[in-house]
């Protein structure tokens, strides 16, 4: 069983939001990928959480932009969309591609 499901947002938290993270779900639910159910029942649970409490929810951990799309379809309402250094280093590997021809 997911921890997730049984975390509750106190009506009277100061946090603005709950931040997930795929990866520490998965492992936790012991299962292999993120749609499978048990994940997604996960953050739909949380989600309704967020909002029951006004909470904005939160996620982190996949960069893949379809996978980004379907867990907003959902309902997340904000997503890490990358790490500083792979930007950093998405911007450096296309420079060096610009200048190499």
């Amino acid at each position: 069983m997911l921890y997730a499901i049984h975390y509750q947002l106190p009506p009277t938290s100061t946090r603005d939001e709950l931040l997930l993270q795929e990866k520490d779900e998965v492992v936790t639910c012991e299962v292999d990928r993120l749609d499978h159910s048990d994940v997604l029942a996960a953050y739909k649970t949380v989600i309704a959480a967020c909002r029951k409490h006004k909470k904005w929810s939160g996620m982190g951990g996949i960069y893949a932009q379809a996978q980004m799309k379907a867990f907003v379809a959902l309902g997340i309402q904000m997503v890490l969309v990358g790490s500083d250094l792979s930007f950093l280093m998405e911007a450096a590997a296309e420079r060096a591609k610009g200048l190499r021809g």
